[in-house]
């Protein structure tokens, strides 16, 4: 008996009587066959990609030749100058130029140096100590440190250990008995003053010694010749810097209100003696326009302003009493001297401050000391010829990556969005400038930047030239005309380059402000955007629909394979039953 076949359009013809079918590899190779559309659409998203990714970095290239424009035609760049310190005294002066200077030679004559004007306090400010006082008090001009504390007397070395509540005098009685016996002390003036009434030399402190009490008080090493020998300690007590200034030992009482008011100079310095450390107001002073160095010295224990200028020094208490305390009201004043000199032989000047800024326009110089000098201020080209190289080699990488883009195998090649790109803003660089009559030159040809290599004839070659020697040259002869020329190319090239961009910086009209630029840049990479998602769906529709085929083939072949199967069960029972006829 013969089965029927199977044709599955000629791919291969299976029994279905008897035999196995791979539905799987069948499925495979015709879904395989219908995504392969789909799968072209690869190479197509690969190009966009490509394509908006070129747009982008175009975009950043020439979003850097833009800040490279704000730059060069930044006054900054052409009003920078140098000085030159010459003459027989050159240390005498010190000088700077600012971008109102002119170009000059300047005969600087010092012929008296100046001495700032100081006040110091009248008298001590901090409170005066007595003997009594614990050395734990707030008021020695450095805390003292607790331990042994030794003296020699003749050959032989006596000791103590100081604690918290010793004071001066029992330190002392400890080390030599009873005042007046072998020593004699007592307090005056707030110094210590240590007479010896034994004949053998008497000497403070030893190498051992861990308390510092006698170094705090000068006497470490000193030495009591014997019978009548004396002594005198530095100041015992001593305003403290790191205290509040309500409670910094100070020798006179503060006014009961915490908020004060010290006017120095016509300057109002604040502070609030419960969160004010005397240390705390100094800073403030110095950090004040008041024109003084405020700074205490603990050998006088006294407050020092120091002028910036030969000017007094002036205080005044608008609330508060912290000038009275500080001993600044009734102080001792030092005069200071003004400065003399004369520029190019003419008539004296003084000066109050060392610095002069308003003698030579745009100059400013320092008298360090007496002596003739000679200022030379010239045009500094240095940050004209940086802007420029800047610039060139930021536009250089631009136009190169616009012809690579555009070139022959280029990813944008044919693209006309961006084909005449490089060629117009070339001709941006070097084309006449309008308004440029009263020059002698007309574009920056002129004055060194082209795109000619040095020693070679004008647009022989593709990229931007420097010529920093011609720059200069032109610069010093006629600083303005280079300046327009560079400052006109700026913005006709960056005007372009914002409708690239979408940028907008110092240099874009106000034309543009009142528009809504999104730059070509932008609009090209949205497009290349828009494809790149349309041809994605439209892969994904195949794909989707090679899946939907998938899914119906699978059903398909299961009814077939029960088919298969009810066939053969079909065609074992007529085996079997012809099998039972044969007996008859």
């Amino acid at each position: 008996m013969s089965s029927s076949v199977l044709n599955l359009g000629g791919m291969q013809s299976v029994s279905t009587m008897t035999g196995t079918i791979d539905y799987s590899q069948i499925i495979e190779q015709l879904t395989q066959a219908n995504r392969a559309p789909g799968d072209a659409l690869n190479s197509t998203i690969q190009n966009e990609q490509l394509k908006q990714n070129d747009w982008s970095n175009v975009a950043k290239l020439a979003t850097a030749v833009q800040n490279d424009l704000v730059t060069l035609a930044s006054a900054k760049t052409f009003s920078s100058f140098t000085t030159t310190i010459g003459g027989t005294d050159s240390s005498a002066v010190s000088a700077s130029a600012s971008g109102g200077a002119t170009a000059g030679a300047y005969a600087i004559n010092v012929t008296q140096q100046g001495s700032k004007a100081s006040l110091t306090s009248g008298s001590e400010i901090g409170k005066a100590a007595a003997l009594t006082d614990t050395v734990n008090s707030n008021e020695f001009s450095q805390p003292i440190s607790l331990g042994t504390i030794s003296a020699t007397i003749g050959g032989t070395t006596v000791s103590h250990t100081v604690t918290g509540s010793d004071s001066i005098d029992s330190i002392l009685t400890a080390l030599f008995g009873a005042n007046g016996s072998q020593v004699s002390w007592s307090m005056n003036n707030n110094q210590l003053s240590i007479s010896n009434n034994t004949a053998q030399n008497i000497t403070f402190g030893t190498a051992g010694d861990a308390s510092n009490l006698f170094q705090v008080l000068g006497l470490t090493g000193q030495a009591l010749a014997g019978t009548g020998g004396s002594v005198k300690s530095s100041l015992v007590g001593h305003a403290q810097l790191n205290s509040y200034l309500a409670s910094a030992n100070f020798a006179s009482s503060l006014s009961p209100t915490t908020s004060g008011d010290l006017q120095l100079n016509g300057v109002d310095v604040k502070y609030n003696t419960s969160t004010d450390t005397f240390q705390s107001l100094i800073n403030s002073i110095n950090s004040s326009t008041a024109g003084v160095t405020a700074s205490y010295d603990p050998l006088q224990d006294k407050m020092i302003l120091t002028s910036n200028t030969s000017q007094p020094v002036s205080v005044t208490d608008v609330s508060g009493n912290l000038g009275q305390v500080l001993g600044l009201t009734s102080g001792v004043a030092g005069a200071g001297k003004p400065w003399i000199y004369q520029i190019n032989n003419g008539p004296a000047q003084t000066s109050a401050s060392a610095t002069v800024a308003s003698a030579i326009p745009g100059v400013s110089f320092t008298m360090n000391q007496t002596g003739s000098a000679t200022l030379t201020v010239a045009q500094d080209t240095s940050a004209l010829t940086k802007a420029v190289n800047a610039f060139v080699g930021d536009f250089n990488t631009l136009y190169g990556q616009l012809n690579t883009y555009t070139g022959k195998g280029g990813d944008l090649q044919g693209d006309v969005a961006i084909a005449q790109l490089g060629f117009q803003y070339m001709n941006d660089v070097l084309n006449t400038l309008p308004g440029m009559t009263q020059f002698a030159q007309q574009s920056v040809w002129g004055i060194g930047v082209n795109n000619g290599a040095i020693g070679s004839a004008p647009g022989t070659t593709n990229s931007l030239q420097v010529d920093s020697g011609a720059l200069t040259t032109a610069f010093a002869n006629d600083p303005s005309e280079v300046q327009s020329l560079l400052t006109g190319m700026a913005t006709r090239l960056n005007t372009d380059l914002t409708n690239l961009t979408g940028q907008f910086n110092a240099l874009t009209p106000n034309s543009l402000y009142s528009q809504n630029i999104s730059g070509i840049a932008q609009n090209m990479e949205n497009m290349y955007a828009d494809n790149i998602k349309n041809t994605e769906q439209q892969q994904q529709q195949i794909y989707d629909q090679a899946a939907a085929q998938a899914q119906q083939m699978q059903t398909e072949f299961n009814q077939l394979q029960q088919f298969q199967q009810q066939m053969a069960a079909q065609q074992n029972a007529l085996a079997a039953m012809l099998g039972s006829l044969k007996g008859y």
